[in-house]
């Protein structure tokens, strides 16, 4: 059991298919806290990580976009929060601005789930693109008759890419490692 703290179900969402790729099956299951922004995430953490804990979550996981924060600012506080509430395995991923920088990793599941005709060109390095969501909105804007929505689309992207694209993320690293702890029950 893993309990996920983050800004929206949809960006949990993404960690759950993400978190199925790297297993291989769903051997696994989510609690989650969403705090609808990233405020109330951060004044939220260290009690939502404690419930999670007694309803049984071995593991917690604090799913927080970098925003304008500098990333180790963010997050030494976001681990000194889930310590106050619980001693239980954790860690924190940023991705660098968003999540959605996670996703343009893999421009062919992209091309696939927008029906586009011809996979989009997207720099390697999706974390350095300014505004990852925006770029996407324009991306499908541009080559597709769909209208990009993160809350319907991001699930669909991410069941439809190759999580090995994402190593090119530096943010998304330590989570493989901590899932496969997870399941070792450590």
């Amino acid at each position: 059991m893993i309990g996920v703290i983050g800004e929206e179900d949809s960006d949990v969402d993404v960690l759950h298919e993400l978190t199925t790729k790297l297993v291989g099956s769903r051997l696994f299951a989510f609690k989650r806290f969403i705090g609808h922004g990233c405020g109330k995430l951060r004044r939220k953490c260290s009690s939502w990580a404690a419930n999670l804990v007694a309803r049984g979550c071995t593991h917690i996981v604090v799913l927080h976009d970098r925003d304008t924060w500098e990333i180790a600012d963010l997050k030494r506080l976001l681990e000194t929060e889930v310590r106050k509430g619980t001693r239980r395995a954790s860690v924190v991923l940023i991705p660098v601005e968003e999540i959605e920088a996670w996703l343009l990793t893999d421009a062919d599941a992209i091309r696939i789930v927008f029906r586009m005709k011809s996979t989009p060109r997207i720099r390697a390095a999706t974390e350095k693109i300014n505004d990852p969501k925006e770029f996407l909105e324009r991306l499908v804007a541009r080559n597709s008759k769909s209208h990009y929505l993160n809350t319907v689309h991001n699930q669909k992207i991410a069941a439809a890419m190759k999580v090995k694209n994402l190593s090119r993320c530096p943010s998304f690293g330590p989570y493989p490692k901590f899932v496969a702890s997870a399941l070792k029950g450590k």
